[in-house]
């Protein structure tokens, strides 16, 4: 989680899917995650909306996101975990 003091940059990497993230493109933001930074079966990966209530507690700054936001992150969330357990039950 990002943390501390800091300027917010542009995503320093090209060839991603279109912005803002859509759930039914999940699976594209995850394929390229795992190309773009070599992750493994058991690493996850998560587009975060940034929002700042300005009172350093995520749970406020998780109230600002916008329903489709939340939609997403719920969505990312099941997909990660269910894609773990999947691999953890073929092995």
């Amino acid at each position: 989680m990002p943390a501390g003091p800091g300027d917010l940059l542009e995503f320093p990497h090209n060839g991603y899917p279109e912005m803002p993230p859509k759930i039914d493109e999940l699976e594209l933001w995850h394929h390229y995650f795992k190309i773009k930074f070599k992750l493994r079966k058991e690493d996850f990966a998560f587009l975060v909306p940034i929002h700042d209530c300005c009172k350093n507690d995520a749970s406020l700054d998780f109230q600002l996101f916008t329903k489709e936001e939340k939609e997403f992150w719920n969505y990312q969330l099941s997909y990660n975990i269910s894609n773990y357990k999947g691999h953890l039950d073929s092995m």
